[in-house]
């Protein structure tokens, strides 16, 4: 690690990218036409994202869109207060075979309420939701970078990343999370968060060592 530290680090104006994480859901009811859950993840209403259900030894993931979500209040988990979200999602096209199979895999669903709309039904499982976020690069190197961030990410976290530099094509691999700071005296709150590159396919590295050899041309 002390040999990457003394590498050859270098300063990016316009790198962005977005990483794909997973938080666990609580599901609260699924119907035909969608689902409520809870969560400590704010998500934004309108955008789509993609819930997996772990119901009777079967994985089932339903792709949706964000119809409304509230503060339901706070929670306390270890020494930290979290706010924990109540999200109603709108499945999207058909629920047709993620439906049928989501309702055939659970062996007692129970009906909760008869609305217009259909019969909601709670169902015993695990659920998690992936969702993309997005981020500044401010340093990059062969072995990794530094990017700044609007929420904490756990250290030693692994995440597939996407990263866009210069004008090259985005380059994906995964990373871990090696370090996490806040930014003091900003507002709303920011996050410094240092990543190792991880798994990272030979044309990706080829497209990093290119931008490298760009950024290390302009000092």
């Amino acid at each position: 690690m002390g040999e990457r530290r003394r590498e050859a680090r270098f300063d990016v104006e316009t790198g962005h990218g977005t990483m794909l994480s997973t938080s666990p859901v609580d599901i609260i009811n699924v119907s035909l036409g969608g689902l409520a859950f809870r969560t400590e993840t704010r998500l934004q209403i309108g955008e789509e994202y993609t819930v997996t259900l772990d119901v009777a030894g079967k994985s089932i993931a339903m792709r949706g869109v964000v119809a409304w979500s509230v503060l339901g209040g706070l929670e306390t988990r270890g020494r930290e207060t979290v706010p924990v979200y109540s999200v109603g999602m709108k499945f999207q096209g058909a629920f047709s075979e993620g439906g049928e199979s989501l309702l055939a895999a659970a062996e007692n669903p129970v009906a909760v309420e008869q609305r217009l709309a259909g019969v909601r039904f709670r169902l015993d499982g695990q659920a998690s939701i992936a969702h993309p976020f997005r981020y500044q690069v401010r340093v990059i190197s062969m072995h990794g970078m530094l990017i700044e961030i609007d929420h904490p990410m756990k250290v030693d976290e692994v995440l597939p990343l996407e990263i866009s530099l210069e004008d090259e094509a985005p380059i994906h691999c995964r990373g871990r999370v090696a370090s996490c700071h806040e930014r003091l005296q900003q507002y709303p709150k920011h996050y410094d968060v240092g990543f190792e590159f991880m798994q990272m396919p030979d044309e990706d590295n080829a497209r990093l060592t290119r931008v490298v050899k760009a950024l290390s041309g302009k000092r």
